[in-house]
């Protein structure tokens, strides 16, 4: 699954939203990430880190946002003057923005003009890396309905993908 999610991704260092420019901007090494040439997860648990990393920053950047705030370090100086109403409604409002997986589907329909291409891939790439986030959760609390649910999703987007190797006969 996440040499899928590094696929759809990886992007480019001049794009907005891609890992590879987050690589570039937080000065990881790509070659512990991701192998180019084998378009591979290279190192599984520093690939994974380093997913987890961008994802947890998008999702206190949309908080940040939410509460009203331009820059994540003028939140944390003024985090304990938040009412803790306006921090709720800004966590649960993100919660059914990415609960909504028809959304992008939405977003990507719209005029190109229109179409706010950034936040479409963010949108994506915090759903997707919270159903990533909500299987580990499952699987280590021992709760296979919470697992199944994220399998799910998992199918839907094998599907769609060439990842497809292990459904071939052969």
């Amino acid at each position: 699954m996440l040499v899928l999610l590094y696929r759809t991704h990886l992007g480019q260092s001049t794009d907005l939203c891609a890992l590879e420019r987050w690589i570039a901007e937080l000065e990881k090494n790509r070659n512990k990430i991701w192998n180019a040439d084998k378009d591979i997860v290279k190192n599984f648990r520093a690939s994974e880190d380093f997913f987890e990393i961008v994802l947890d920053g998008y999702l206190v950047a949309s908080i940040v946002h939410a509460c009203g705030f331009g820059e994540s370090t003028e939140f944390l100086t003024n985090i304990s003057t938040v009412p803790r109403e306006t921090l709720s409604k800004a966590i649960e409002a993100l919660a059914e923005h990415l609960a909504q997986f028809k959304q992008v589907a939405q977003m990507k329909s719209a005029p190109s003009e229109l179409r706010d291409r950034p936040l479409e891939n963010m949108t994506m790439f915090m759903q997707q890396g919270l159903t990533m986030k909500n299987f580990k959760r499952a699987m280590r609390d021992g709760d296979p309905g919470r697992a199944l649910a994220s399998l799910s999703y998992y199918t839907v987007w094998f599907q769609a993908s060439s990842q497809n190797k292990y459904t071939k006969k052969r």
